[in-house]
């Protein structure tokens, strides 16, 4: 077991620096998942809009798909970044 020892640094320091940390890191997957989520939610409606213009059925199809990985892509990363949050940063 290892104990912890108060050497000049208290532990509610270490922990106030804990808490910074991962105030830090959620601001960080904050970040990229706005910059990430801004250009998947263009893409979705860049696709779509080419889908509509499309006179080829061909063509067409593979913009649906496209619009539909993106869409899905942007729901997983949504759904990463929320498991990724600090719990104790939750607000009630």
């Amino acid at each position: 077991m290892i104990e912890l020892q108060d050497h000049g640094v208290g532990l509610a320091a270490i922990d106030a620096g804990i808490r910074l940390q991962m105030i830090q890191q959620a601001s960080a997957m904050e970040s990229v998942h706005d910059a990430a989520s801004q250009r998947l939610f263009s893409l979705v409606y860049e696709a779509r809009a080419a889908g509509m213009r499309a006179r080829d059925p061909d063509d067409a199809a593979a913009f649906a798909r496209l619009e539909q990985r993106a869409g899905e892509t942007l729901h997983e990363l949504r759904g990463l970044v929320f498991a990724l949050r600090p719990k104790s940063l939750e607000r009630d």
